[in-house]
């Protein structure tokens, strides 16, 4: 751990209550410890974390009982999360920058956590897993249509 450096680890079940809690609990560490973030900053990062925890729920084929490991660390150019999962299926090979068009209720999920962070990396974990690494930094700037925002 390197000087100034926060951490956290934590490991919920993959269900509805727990998952509320997650997100509680990653609200109140970047607002004590990544300080630097704007709200909005705040709100986009946890809109992303819900639809990584989301795209796992949903599309992961966790076992009966499967959980989820939150790890954050606040840094000093910007907030570091990991999610790590018991997912029986293949993590994303590509994520689209842009959503889908018209109507659809699925599909904007990569989009966004592609918009909102400055790493986004995606691993399967040997048997079975996946390893979900987001970085954002403090000076990060918006995804476009046509690129980042200078």
């Amino acid at each position: 751990m390197t000087p100034g450096e926060k951490r956290l680890r934590r490991i919920f079940e993959a269900d509805p209550e727990a998952l509320r809690e997650l997100r509680a609990l990653a609200g109140r560490f970047l607002r004590i410890c990544a300080h630097r973030l704007r709200d909005r900053d705040l709100q986009e990062i946890l809109l992303a974390v819900d639809e990584v925890v989301s795209n796992i729920v949903r599309h992961g084929d966790l076992p009966e009982g499967g959980s989820i490991e939150l790890r954050m660390r606040a840094l000093e150019d910007g907030v570091e999360i990991v999610l790590i999962d018991e997912a029986r299926n293949a993590p994303p090979r590509t994520l689209a920058i842009e959503p889908p068009g018209g109507c659809e209720e699925s599909g904007r999920g990569l989009p966004i956590i592609r918009a909102t962070f400055d790493l986004v990396e995606f691993r399967s974990l040997p048997g079975g897993g996946t390893h979900c690494r987001l970085f954002r930094s403090f000076s990060h700037r918006p995804w476009t249509r046509s690129g980042r925002n200078p």
